[in-house]
């Protein structure tokens, strides 16, 4: 309902940009709520990542769609803590692949990161939406403190993520990001 943001443009600004830069993003749009005659307000509906209409418009395949939870990485400890919307409830193993294939790239300086694990994590995609997370201050994102993001597996295992949340994005620098929240 767009609490957070009084300009109510913050979240539909902020996937435009993203999807200009390449990450796949819902569909954004305003919807003015009435019940039984009386007005509720301006709300903000933005379409679901677990819909199959969003999948299958941007991915030819989806073996998971990860929820991030708890300030989830791809590291062992916080496997289990990400919420699974599609895919098999009873198989993570994609996920353990790609934390342990981070996890072998960290033991290895010769090799740069995005080489060593670009068989799980779809860099094309990912770079752009972390560059496009620090442009309109998405501090609540994946790249500010790794919170509100999505994490999408294909049938291969590789990950795409996707923004969630872009409500505190375009925040005033002098502010306290957590004011209201």
């Amino acid at each position: 309902n767009m609490v957070q943001d009084p300009s109510r443009l913050h979240e539909w600004l902020g996937y435009r940009l993203l999807g200009l830069a390449g990450v796949p993003v819902p569909r954004v749009g305003w919807a003015s709520v009435t019940v039984n005659g009386q007005p509720f307000g301006l709300y903000l509906h933005v379409e679901s990542y677990d819909q199959r209409a969003f999948l299958d418009r941007h991915f030819a395949s989806t073996q998971h769609l990860y929820e991030e939870e708890s300030l989830s990485d791809f590291t062992a400890p916080d496997l289990l803590r990400f919420e699974i919307d599609r895919g098999d409830p009873d198989d993570r193993q994609d996920l353990i692949d790609a934390a342990a294939q981070l996890g072998l790239a960290a033991l290895d300086p010769t090799t740069p990161l995005r080489q060593a694990t670009a068989s799980v994590f779809d860099w094309d995609v990912i770079v752009p939406l972390l560059a496009a997370e620090r442009f309109i201050d998405h501090w609540d994102g994946y790249s500010g403190q790794v919170h509100n993001y999505y994490a999408h597996s294909d049938d291969a295992g590789r990950f795409t993520l996707l923004p969630w949340g872009l409500d505190q994005a375009f925040r005033n620098p002098n502010e306290d990001p957590h004011a209201g929240v």
